[in-house]
């Protein structure tokens, strides 16, 4: 009796388990890629692309990898360190430019972009990475790390806050 009560529960898990969609290959025809990041919600997939040339680019995809091209966009001319974080209504877009880290958001899944109230001042030294995540309680939290005293990178972190800004 033990073992078939088991197996009954092992069968109801398997067939009310979550199903996968097949790996797909998109249609984004991007031979100059720096660097990328990826965020995920209710919208589609997020893909903020870094080209050789400095362009930051958003590609928005379905859960079948089809690009909605009304939704690409070049948000930036001369960005590098892309990073895309969000929620369930809000989309982030994170980028160094020069001296400054500065971003854009989102409240319709990528259709219009916005640009954030205010840039974060940094230095222009060698940087190693930016990376963010998001908390819709708490806002952004940001951390990047530059080159600007020896050998040693410095770490940094800002949050920036959802209260005192329009994101």
């Amino acid at each position: 009796m033990k073992k078939l009560f088991l197996f009954i529960v092992v069968l109801a898990t398997l067939s009310f388990g979550q199903s996968w969609n097949t790996i797909f290959t998109t249609s984004i025809i991007e031979p100059n890629v720096d660097k990328t990041d990826l965020f995920t919600n209710k919208d589609g997939n997020h893909l903020i692309v870094k080209r050789y040339n400095g362009n930051i680019v958003y590609y928005n995809l379905n859960s079948s990898g089809a690009v909605d091209a009304n939704k690409t966009i070049t948000l930036e001319t001369t960005g590098d360190f892309p990073n895309i974080v969000g929620s369930e209504d809000k989309i982030f877009a994170l980028y160094k430019v020069g001296n400054l880290i500065k971003g854009k958001y989102s409240t319709n899944g990528g259709t219009n972009w916005t640009s954030l109230s205010y840039n974060i001042s940094t230095s222009a030294n060698e940087c190693n990475g930016v990376d963010a995540i998001y908390d819709p309680a708490w806002g952004v939290h940001l951390v990047w790390a530059t080159r600007d005293n020896g050998s040693d990178f410095e770490t940094y972190y800002q949050r920036l806050n959802v209260t005192n800004s329009p994101y």
